[in-house]
């Protein structure tokens, strides 16, 4: 979760059973996502990584991914600046 002046986002969750849960239906509550089209955007930027693969109907809900997906060092760097180029979209927000 990520706690900004305006109010909390989720963008995704790591569970127990080994999986990132993407929190596409959440990010909605942020303006910049409630378009569709910013939310395939960063659903097309995931599945750019190997061995991500989410059909482009799932940007409404929560689906999710082996955590073993990220398990080499360029496939997380990638995750992690996709995830700081949401937090950037969020912060616009606010801006």
């Amino acid at each position: 979760m990520l706690d900004l002046d305006n109010g909390s986002y989720w963008t995704f969750g790591v569970w127990t059973n080994r999986k990132i849960e993407l929190q596409f239906q959440r990010i909605k509550s942020c303006s910049q996502f409630k378009d569709p089209e910013m939310r395939l955007a960063f659903l097309r930027k995931l599945t750019a990584i190997e061995g991500i693969h989410i059909p482009e109907n799932a940007v409404g809900s929560r689906p999710s991914f082996p955590l073993s997906t990220l398990r080499n060092k360029e496939d997380l760097d990638t995750f992690i600046d996709i995830i700081t180029w949401a937090i950037e979209v969020y912060k616009e927000q606010i801006n």
